[in-house]
């Protein structure tokens, strides 16, 4: 038996037949028709967006759905067309080489460009590429191959009713949604990040799934046995009978340990991290209902910034209402805190001219849509229980421009008689070490804090944490980052206020004891996490 540590994508156990995902490989041994080729490729570029559109009639979350939507866009692209005919008329070849030509040019054009998102969108291009060339396969008058022979192709993929472990070195999007959850044991990743599409697809579709970085060879592992346990970040090659009756346990033991049943030592640190409330992490109205469908005490985040993504223009304070108060409603009277807009960087709408500013910056710098949406979210108060959060808060003067505002657009709602919360909460997002160097003071203008955790440790340890080259030195748990978290933490509680956490270190199973030990009053995860999150420590 072979034990492997990796990163969980997302936590839980799974056992199943390694399953290795193979590649159509071109082979260019002839000339072709390029009309005859063209039509190929135009045919399988229509069936493969014919099953992506189909995709979007399931009910996936938001995130997944907005995936396919850009999948589609890639297929839509002209340019790629453009480039994958050149190659056919110059170079006579098959549409299959064509088309993996085309991508890994593509592919390097991302790979040039400064920004980090684009980067990481080049995982996106060649699983397309992968599935348009598995199209053309079936098409016929090809003259491809494999990475293996059909039979040994043939034993890597499920039987019947078998549900496998899917190993792969960048985890294809296409094929994740396409089997679906009831289909896939776990995922086994090589060369993927946390943050690629896949793995959103995977946390979305709540799939065990780990990136093992050590596994140079994915080949070796066929016809193993393996035995993903995603809480202790690791995967068996082969294990016992005992080993895998001893981890596929875990979970329902917890739940035994957290219903009280237990008085030995392990009960005692199982209930220690149950004082904290699980929130969840959403993005729409749907989402809350959802959340609370699934246990949540709360929503610790919505991230309103996805209705902006989601327009050809700016939403108007109607449109942004309807939503908080759908919101609101759908909470039922739990505590859901929305997050003003945080765009900018890797998230800006095509309408949305940022001048290199994010988050509160950008919002102070647009008043008309600050206020616009501060309307709508104050309007929306009055039917439930809404909290105001502010992202990315790193000085004092943030602070009183944005009360500034708020109180402006409280008196234009009086004047006009407009029901509100005039009690709102308003908290403060402590996401950058020159947050926490003025964060005792910000406790004092504050009615909670909320800890972001993946950009406090970008910005703490200067990693890009979307740079596939750099995540290896992105730490969530390194000394200096913990040490961030503590102060806001002790601030926080010295001046009488809340403080939860929403980053990805708030979904790390393995370290629930540890935020709480730090104190934390609440975590907040993504709706998929949640039942796992329960069911290990709650």
């Amino acid at each position: 038996m072979n034990v492997f540590v990796g990163k969980t994508v997302y936590p839980g156990t799974a056992v199943g037949k390694a399953a290795i995902s193979s590649q159509v490989r071109c082979k260019h041994d002839g000339l072709y028709d390029a009309k005859e080729q063209k039509a190929r490729y135009f045919k399988a570029k229509g069936l493969v967006k014919k099953d992506l559109v189909s995709l979007c009639a399931n009910e996936f979350s938001k995130d997944v759905f907005d995936i396919i939507k850009s999948y589609i866009m890639i297929l839509e692209d002209e340019e790629y067309d453009s480039c994958v005919s050149t190659i056919l008329e110059v170079e006579r070849s098959n549409a299959e080489c064509a088309v993996k030509k085309a991508s890994e040019h593509f592919a390097a054009q991302l790979k040039k460009t400064g920004d980090e998102y684009i980067k990481g969108r080049v995982s996106d291009v060649y699983d397309l590429s992968d599935r348009l060339r598995a199209v053309l396969k079936d098409i016929g008058d090809s003259d491809t191959g494999t990475e293996e022979d059909d039979s040994k192709k043939e034993s890597s993929n499920s039987a019947a009713g078998e549900k496998n472990i899917l190993v792969s070195e960048y985890m294809s999007v296409t094929e994740i949604i396409r089997r679906g959850k009831e289909n896939i044991a776990g995922l086994i990743s090589t060369k993927n990040t946390l943050h690629s599409h896949a793995s959103i697809v995977a946390r979305s579709l709540g799939i065990p799934a780990i990136i093992v970085n050590e596994i140079e060879d994915i080949s070796t592992l066929e016809d193993s046995t393996i035995l993903i346990d995603g809480y202790e970040e690791k995967i068996y090659i082969n294990p016992d009978e005992e080993t895998i009756k001893e981890i596929m346990s875990k979970c329902r033991q917890s739940e035994i340990v957290s219903d009280g049943n237990n008085d030995t030592a392990a009960n005692d640190s199982y209930n220690t991290a149950a004082l904290m409330k699980v929130y969840a992490n959403v993005q729409s109205a749907e989402d809350v209902a959802e959340a609370v469908k699934n246990g949540a005490d709360g929503v610790g985040l919505f991230r309103t910034e996805f209705i902006y993504l989601s327009k050809d223009d700016f939403p108007s304070e109607e449109e942004q209402f309807e939503i908080y108060k759908a919101a609101a409603i759908n909470a039922a009277d739990k505590n859901i805190i929305l997050r003003t807009a945080d765009l900018g960087d890797d998230k800006t709408p095509a309408y949305l001219e940022t001048n290199g500013l994010r988050a509160i910056k950008l919002c102070l710098s647009m008043p008309d849509m600050f206020k616009t949406q501060l309307r709508a979210l104050l309007r929306a108060s009055n039917y439930g229980n809404i909290s105001i959060m502010f992202p990315m808060i790193s000085s004092m003067d943030e602070v009183a421009e944005i009360k500034e505002i708020l109180d402006e657009v409280k008196a234009e709602l009086k004047d006009k008689n407009i029901a509100f919360n005039e009690n709102i909460k308003i908290g403060a997002m402590i996401e950058t070490p020159a947050a926490v160097e003025v964060v005792d003071t910000l406790a004092k203008e504050f009615d909670f804090f909320s800890v972001g955790s993946n950009d406090l440790t970008q910005f703490a340890l200067g990693v890009d944490r979307l740079n596939s080259e750099e995540e290896k030195f992105y730490n969530q748990k390194d000394p200096k980052v913990i040490e961030l978290i503590k102060t806001t933490v002790s601030a926080a509680h010295s001046a009488g206020i809340t403080v939860g956490i929403c980053g990805e270190l708030a979904s790390d199973v393995s370290f629930m004891r540890e935020l709480k030990e730090i104190g934390f009053d609440y975590i907040s995860v993504s709706v998929p996490v949640l039942g796992q999150i329960k069911c290990k420590h709650f």
